[in-house]
């Protein structure tokens, strides 16, 4: 399932096209190390921003977490910065004690539990 899948299958499923490219992210978990990340370019954090964590699961395409985080609440000062990039790099766990938290080496371990708006099963929307 790629972005665009995914805001779809959830704007569909809450019936209002409240995803769009423009303000929405989206990262599969990565399967070896158990972490979704992201890179956030800084001109999406002085917005609302929605994020899609996409969980990994044999043989389905694994259910949807969607984030959202107000203007502001990412920054270079709370956040691992990559100049080259001018972006906000993200690494969040996936399991266990980090789950859900910023572990990027250098990150806050902030927490993005408070951010989640719904946990989507693949079997409401995939």
């Amino acid at each position: 399932m790629e972005k665009s899948e995914a805001m779809a299958r959830i704007n569909s499923h809450f019936g209002r096209a409240l995803l769009n490219g423009k303000n929405t992210r989206f990262a599969s978990m990565n399967k070896s190390k158990s972490v979704w990340w992201l890179n956030i370019p800084l001109e999406m954090t002085g917005k609302n921003l929605h994020i899609i964590l996409k969980r990994a699961s044999k043989g389905q395409d694994g259910s949807l977490i969607w984030l959202t985080l107000p203007a502001g609440t990412l920054s270079r000062s709370k956040f691992r910065y990559w100049q080259d990039r001018g972006a906000i790099d993200l690494e969040i766990g996936a399991q266990g004690a980090s789950y859900l938290k910023d572990i990027k080496s250098g990150g806050t371990w902030y927490d993005f539990s408070p951010h989640v708006v719904k946990e989507v099963s693949c079997a409401a929307v995939c």
